[in-house]
C-alpha cells in the first residue's frame, strides 16, 4: 500500500476527498489528515509518506510553501496540489516544485481517480527493481543506496530470499517490503517493519522447503550493512533455517553453518564462544527448540537436499562437503528426514514425483530426533 496524507484547512474537503473513492481498492492508504499545515510539515517529517495531497491557498502556510519546507529536509513524497480556483499561476508554481498533478475543487471523482493511476504508474517506475552485484559490495552506486535509505522506513529491517517469489506475501504482516535484484539469486526483497514482532510473525510461519526455498537475514535498524544481511539470507536460505531472536543464539546458528564442513563438537562451541557446556546447551535449546546436535543435522540434510536439486555432484562427494565421511551415516539420516534415500531422492525431483514424508514435516516443526545416541 502506498502511504497518503491529506492536507486542507478545510475540514470537509478533507473528509469529501477520502470518501470520494476507494482508496484501498487502487492500492492507497490514507494515514494521516491535516487541517493545519504546520502540524501536518512535523508530521510529514516523521511519517515519509509516499504520496501528499495539499491545498495550495491555505493560513499560516500555503501549499507551495509547505512543499519547499518538505524539499529542504529530503521528503520525497510525490505532491498533489488542490485549488478551489483556475489558478494557472499557482499551477506554474505546482510545477515547478515537481508536483505530479494539479486537481481543482469540487473534486472530480475521474479526476482523482486518474491521478491515482498516475501516481501508481510513476511508483512503478520509479520503483522497479534495482540490481545489485554481491561479488562487488563496495561499489554501491547512488541508485542503491538511495533504494536502501527509502527501503528502511521503520527501524526494523530484514533482507529476504525466494527460490519462489509468488508464493509469499508480506502485506498480511504489515511489512513493506522493496524487490531487489541480486545477481545469482532468483528474487529478494528488502523487508522493514514498526515491530520486531511483524518480523518474527512472518519467519516463523515458513517451513523449510528445498524445492520452495526462503531465507530470512537477522534483524538490522537499516540495509547499510547489506553484505552481512545477504550472508545471513543465504544461510536461511539454503540451510533451512530462521534465525533465532536471541542475538547469541543466532550468531552460534550462523557459525554452525559456516562450519558445515566440520565435524563441530559442543567443545567446538564452547571454545569458541567461551561459555560453558550446560549453560550454552540450555541458551541454544530454549532459543530455538532444538538442541545443538538436532540443528547440525537438520541444516547439512536440507542442505544435501538443496545440492541434490541444484547440482550434479555426486552424493559422495556431498557427503563429505557436509563433513560426512561415512556414507552409510549420511544416508540413515537423510533418509530419515525425507523418508527415502538421497539416490531415489533426487531421482524422483527429477521426475517432478516427490512428496513429503510426515517425517519431513516433523523436522521442519524441529520436532525429529536424532541418530546419534548422545544428544548434544
Amino acid at each position: 500500500m502506498y502511504r497518503v496524507v491529506l492536507v486542507d484547512d478545510e475540514p470537509w474537503a478533507l473528509s469529501g476527498l477520502e470518501e470520494l473513492i476507494d482508496w484501498n481498492k487502487s492500492g492507497f492508504a490514507i494515514v494521516a489528515k491535516f487541517t493545519d499545515p504546520e502540524v501536518a510539515l512535523e508530521e510529514i517529517i516523521r511519517i515519509k509518506p509516499d504520496v501528499i495531497f495539499t491545498d495550495i491557498r491555505m493560513p499560516k502556510m500555503s501549499g507551495v510553501q509547505l512543499t519547499a519546507y518538505l524539499k529542504e529536509n529530503n521528503i520525497d513524497s510525490e505532491i498533489v496540489f488542490i485549488s478551489a480556483y483556475r489558478d494557472f499561476e499557482a499551477a506554474r508554481k505546482a510545477l515547478e516544485y515537481g508536483a505530479c498533478q494539479y486537481i481543482l475543487k469540487p473534486f472530480d471523482e475521474n479526476e482523482v481517480e486518474n491521478t491515482i493511476r498516475l501516481l501508481d504508474e510513476k511508483f512503478k517506475k520509479r520503483n522497479g527493481p534495482v540490481s545489485v552485484n554481491p561479488n562487488e559490495p563496495y561499489l554501491i552506486s547512488a541508485k542503491i543506496e538511495q533504494l536502501f535509505k527509502t527501503a528502511a522506513r521503520y527501524p526494523f529491517c530484514c533482507l529476504a530470499l525466494c527460490d519462489h517469489p509468488s508464493d509469499i506475501s508480506f502485506d498480511q504482516y504489515a511489512i513493506t517490503s522493496t524487490p531487489l535484484l541480486i545477481k545469482g539469486e532468483p528474487a529478494a526483497f528488502l523487508l522493514s517493519a514498526q515491530a520486531r514482532d511483524q518480523i518474527y510473525a512472518l519467519t516463523s510461519s515458513v517451513k523449510p522447503d528445498p524445492l520452495n526455498g526462503i531465507g530470512f537475514s537477522r534483524l538490522y535498524s537499516d540495509f547499510t550493512t547489506f553484505p552481512a544481511m545477504l550472508n545471513d539470507a543465504k544461510c536461511s536460505l539454503n540451510f533451512g533455517f530462521t534465525f533465532s531472536s536471541n542475538p547469541l543464539a543466532a550468531e552460534i546458528q550462523l557459525f554452525i553453518c559456516r562450519s558445515v564442513s566440520m565435524n563441530l563438537t559442543l567443545a567446538d562451541l564452547v571454545s569458541e564462544f567461551y561459555l560453558s557446556e550446560t549453560y550454552l546447551s540450555a541458551m541454544f535449546k530454549k532459543n530455538t527448540d532444538r538442541t545443538i546436535t538436532n540443528f547440525i543435522q537438520d541444516i547439512k540434510t536440507f542442505y544435501a537436499a538443496r545440492l541434490l536439486l541444484n547440482t550434479t555432484l555426486e552424493l559422495k562427494d556431498i557427503a563429505l562437503q557436509l563433513g560426512y565421511t561415512d556414507y552409510s551415516y549420511f544416508g540413515k539420516l537423510f533418509k530419515r528426514r525425507f523418508g527415502i534415500s538421497p539416490s531415489l531422492y533426487r531421482e524422483k525431483i527429477r521426475k517432478g514425483s516427490y512428496t513429503a514424508s510426515p517425517s519431513s514435516s516433523d523436522v521442519s516443526r524441529g520436532c525429529f530426533g536424532t541418530i546419534s545416541s548422545t544428544d548434544v
